[in-house]
């Protein structure tokens, strides 16, 4: 079917790693001005394999431990903005496992 009269409709689904979904959850982000549909798949059969810690720290002084498991970001990574003389570098990190991959599907460091 054409789109406004003239264009092609094309359907671009992204997968993303979600160790926590039991089943692929499909979630619908846009649809673009040159009709573009935009999916993203959320499922754990697309997470590498990487090894996963207890997500904890530990008080040296008071022996207590903190859960940060809730700083987990299974989908994404924390993006980190350099100070002043790093020149506007980009850092990307994630809490008690890998970094998750990019958009063009690279892991950068």
């Amino acid at each position: 079917e054409d789109c406004h009269e003239s264009d092609t409709r094309t359907t671009t689904i992204t997968f993303v790693c979600d160790r926590t979904a039991d089943e692929p959850i499909l979630r619908f982000i846009e649809e673009t001005a040159d009709c573009v549909y935009r999916f993203e798949m959320a499922t754990a059969r697309v997470c590498l394999h990487s090894k996963e810690v207890e997500c904890v720290a530990l008080d040296p002084n008071s022996h207590k431990e903190y859960d940060l498991s809730s700083l987990v970001k299974p989908e994404n990574n924390w993006v980190a903005s350099m100070p002043l003389g790093y020149q506007g570098a980009t850092v990307w990190i994630n809490i008690c496992r890998s970094i998750t991959p990019l958009d063009d599907g690279s892991n950068k460091c």
